[in-house]
């Protein structure tokens, strides 16, 4: 029987050891070494030479024909629904309903099951008059803390606030007071300026005196000592000269009259700057008892002047006072406000929970689907998982590839897919996702004993049936071609000079067959094919599927 099927096969550990067996046969002088035995350290060769046509099965040999090749994973999985929903209920009251079944089609909103309602509306009735009361208690104290606020708020605008009213008072107080000293001090420095003119009169009149005193003490002095130089001239003159003697005599004399007059004008100086001193010194005594009743009135208005600014401060410290009050009340009123808010917030909260447990009484398709499993029992508590919807239209294979493989098969390759309840269907998928990680363990860390990847398959077109739940059949895609010309990995074998060849049977006009070595080049693999080309490699040509113990050039005949 021919052998003509190209198709790819289930991996072998023959592959991950090389291409084909190139070292498994040698052509050594057109005879091939069947045999090498060693016995006592002897080498004996044994030469098969054919003498006769070879009869080889047709079965042993490959006509070319252009197919597809294709190089595939296998693996295993289960069909499941794209979209799968679970229908849980976290109360566990009494189921009352249960208005489907396992195999209907539901939309989204449909009812599935009615659980009793009876306790969670009393629950909500009693909840709802405790909130009520709460709520209306914050409102009154928010009410009751914005009345005294405004009031303080008020007191503050029109000018009641018995705190500002008496701060100000006091510095009204204050201000007058100062008012009054400045004014005191004003009336006694305008009732004393004649004083201090008198008093500046007296020094000038001093001063007059004193210069005119000075001046007199000046005169009598010079003339005093022109009167001693003339004295000391008269007296050197020759006692003999009488006539001179006299003219200085009388010179002399002269000055002496003048010096008496000078002398009188000096003792008037000399009273008259007494008088000016006394009457200085009078007007000074005067000027003693003023200063100090004038310093005695500037202590005053500074006295008043610091109360003044005491008043002031303690108008400043009143008013930060009374701001602080209004801000603690508002503060006040705020957190008043929040509890009100807070007490309605609560109160729509917990009626909405409330409110929420009552919806989960009627239990609702979350999507449209067809109930695959139904939990819910009328009578049994209605907690926990209570129904499965899936898609029945949508489905996808779960599967899984090993870690071996898992740099060889990529998301979106071509799948086949195989059923024993579908017979040699095949139906086309794609990959959807390969998990990142390999499978876990129920803590979540990764498993030693898997080394395979979590992987979803997408089912293109058509999946008239395959159901959830059935178990298949896959292969991933690695790689095809097609037309291909492929022969078995053993056809091949290392010709002269290392090149890869085949050994054709080229059929002749006495109908036997001519063994030809034909040099080829390799192309793609699979499990059991490998693709072929080269010159004179063409659809039709037959060659042999193990050309081992045959040599070129020699005829066959084919049974």
């Amino acid at each position: 029987m021919e052998s003509n099927l190209n198709t790819g096969g289930a991996k072998t550990a023959q592959k991950g050891m090389g291409k084909w067996p190139k070292n498994k046969l040698f052509l050594v002088g057109g005879v091939s070494l069947a045999a090498l035995l060693i016995i006592g350290g002897t080498v004996l060769v044994a030469l098969k030479v054919k003498a006769t046509v070879s009869q080889v099965r047709m079965a042993e040999t490959t006509v070319l024909k252009a197919n597809e090749l294709v190089d595939t994973i296998s693996a295993t999985g289960m069909v499941e629904s794209a979209k799968k929903e679970y229908v849980y209920s976290t109360v566990a009251y009494t189921v009352m309903e249960v208005p489907v079944a396992v195999g209907d089609a539901v939309q989204p909103g449909a009812v599935l099951a009615r659980l009793d309602d009876g306790g969670v509306q009393n629950n909500i009735d009693k909840t709802a008059l405790s909130l009520d009361q709460n709520v209306k208690s914050a409102n009154q104290q928010a009410k009751s803390v914005k009345d005294s606020y405004q009031a303080a708020m008020d007191s503050v605008r029109d000018g009641t606030n018995s705190t500002l009213i008496s701060a100000q008072t006091g510095v009204t107080s204050a201000y007058n007071g100062y008012l009054q000293a400045c004014n005191s001090y004003d009336n006694y420095v305008n009732s004393i300026k004649s004083m201090d003119t008198q008093i500046q009169g007296a020094e000038n009149n001093l001063k007059i005196a004193e210069e005119a005193l000075k001046a007199a003490n000046k005169a009598v002095k010079d003339r005093e000592d022109s009167i001693a130089e003339l004295t000391i001239e008269r007296d050197a003159i020759d006692p003999a000269n009488t006539a001179e003697v006299q003219a200085k005599q009388t010179e002399i004399n002269t000055k002496s009259i003048l010096l008496i007059e000078e002398k009188s004008a000096q003792q008037q100086a000399q009273s008259a700057c007494t008088a000016a001193k006394a009457a200085l010194a009078q007007l000074q005594g005067t000027q003693d008892g003023i200063d100090a009743q004038r310093r005695t009135l500037q202590l005053g208005v500074s006295s008043a002047y610091d109360s003044y600014q005491n008043a002031l401060r303690s108008l400043d410290a009143a008013i930060s006072s009374v701001e602080t009050q209004l801000q603690s009340s508002k503060n006040q009123l705020d957190g008043a406000r929040i509890t009100a808010q807070s007490a309605k917030e609560t109160r729509a909260l917990t009626l909405e929970q409330l409110q929420d447990s009552l919806d989960d009484t009627i239990v609702t398709a979350p999507a449209a689907g067809t109930i695959t499993a139904a939990y819910a029992t009328v009578g049994a508590p209605g907690n926990g998982l209570l129904f499965v919807i899936e898609d029945t239209g949508n489905l996808i294979v779960k599967t899984t590839v090993k870690a071996y493989d898992s740099g060889t098969v990529k998301e979106g390759q071509r799948v086949t897919i195989k059923s024993d309840a579908t017979g040699d269907t095949v139906f086309e998928g794609t990959i959807l996702s390969i998990a990142p990680t390999t499978q876990k363990t129920a803590m979540g860390d990764s498993n030693p004993a898997s080394e395979v990847f979590e992987t979803k398959v997408k089912i293109n077109g058509k999946s008239e049936g395959l159901r959830i739940g059935m178990g298949v059949r896959l292969n991933y895609v690695v790689e095809e071609q097609q037309a291909a010309l492929s022969v078995p990995y053993d056809a091949i074998y290392a010709g002269k000079g290392g090149q890869d060849c085949v050994l054709a049977a080229v059929q002749q006009l006495d109908g036997k067959y001519l063994l030809t070595e034909m040099p080829v080049v390799v192309g793609m693999e699979n499990d059991l094919y490998v693709a072929i080309s080269g010159e004179g490699i063409v659809e039709g040509l037959r060659v042999l599927n193990d050309p081992s113990g045959f040599k070129p050039g020699a005829t066959i005949a084919l049974a």
